[in-house]
């Protein structure tokens, strides 16, 4: 499941959803890669094995989420990529320091 600022066209095999309430972008993409709504997901996905699972519409409308006000949403997203920044700049910095330097 994933969010992009985009617009294109989506295969059928997909559930394009839009919110009634107004929502943050950024915060959804951060709700929806939570470990409890991920299990949500998966309790609620049908299909053989995990890599040809769906969660159909009837299934994932039924999952209840708490929505916070627009501010509350903005400054949350806001912080959650202030702080995905900083991870990856140190990241970037921790790999800088582990690569062998060439003879």
């Amino acid at each position: 499941m994933g969010f992009h600022h985009i617009r294109g066209i989506v295969s059928p095999a997909y559930t394009v959803m839009k919110p009634k309430l107004t929502i943050n972008n950024t915060w959804v993409s951060y709700l929806f890669k939570t470990a409890p709504l991920i299990n949500e997901f998966r309790k609620n996905s049908q299909g053989l094995t995990s890599d040809t699972w769906n969660l159909k519409y009837p299934q994932i409308k039924a999952i209840p989420i708490l929505v916070p006000c627009i501010e509350e949403q903005t400054k949350n997203a806001d912080f959650l990529s202030s702080l995905d920044a900083k991870l990856t700049a140190e990241q970037q910095k921790l790999d800088f320091l582990l690569i062998p330097a060439s003879p």
